[in-house]
């Protein structure tokens, strides 16, 4: 999220969240036991918007960011290895993805003009500290690309990374197909917003 950005620039909503939390709370999920996290830091403030506790339709439900939190990180680090090239130093492991059984994955639609089309994947940028030292490795005119490696794939192998995602729930209810930090946008393959949710 990017939540210091004014105005209708894409950022995450509640309602997808919400609706996930009710199916897990139908279920038989206590909503103490759901945890809503993003401990980004680096090109980002480190706060979660307001908007998503004070709409949250479920009390008791947990919150983590970067700031307000005394220990946001683990011990538990995740390994990088560019094969020869520069070396992108260990990152810490957000300490609610060490401590959770499971997770679910919700990233948002939309154009990242800098790293191309990642949707999930780079939404765990915001489980690591300081995500910012992979883009070099990610942004596709940095002279650090190559397609022959992607520090998004040493991630997602990481035990407490792809080992405990059970479910991708992609917003793509309104989407940017612009800009990362754009407005919601009218879509040319679609008429207009994309109007769906994506799984995996």
């Amino acid at each position: 999220t990017r939540s210091e950005l004014p105005g209708k620039a894409i950022d995450a909503v509640i309602e997808p969240v919400n609706a996930v939390i009710g199916g897990l709370v139908g279920r038989g999920f206590a909503p103490s036991d759901i945890t809503v996290y993003d401990v980004t830091r680096g090109a980002h403030d480190g706060r979660m918007p307001d908007h998503l506790r004070e709409r949250c339709a479920y009390e008791g439900v947990n919150f983590v960011a970067f700031v307000g939190n005394d220990a946001p990180f683990s011990d538990k680090k995740v390994e990088f290895d560019p094969a020869g090239r520069e070396g992108i130093s260990d990152r810490p492991l957000a300490r609610v993805m060490v401590e959770a059984d499971y997770v679910i994955n919700m990233p948002i639609a939309k154009a990242h003009d800098f790293a191309g089309m990642s949707v999930s994947f780079k939404n765990h940028f915001g489980s690591i500290d300081r995500c910012d030292r992979l883009h070099p490795y990610v942004f596709l005119r940095d002279d650090s690309y190559t397609p022959e490696y992607s520090p998004l794939l040493e991630l997602y192998a990481h035990e407490d990374v792809g080992g405990k995602t059970v479910l991708t729930v992609c917003d793509a209810l309104f989407g940017t197909c612009t800009h990362l930090w754009s407005p919601p946008t009218r879509w040319p393959s679609c008429g207009g917003p994309p109007n769906s949710i994506l799984l995996s």
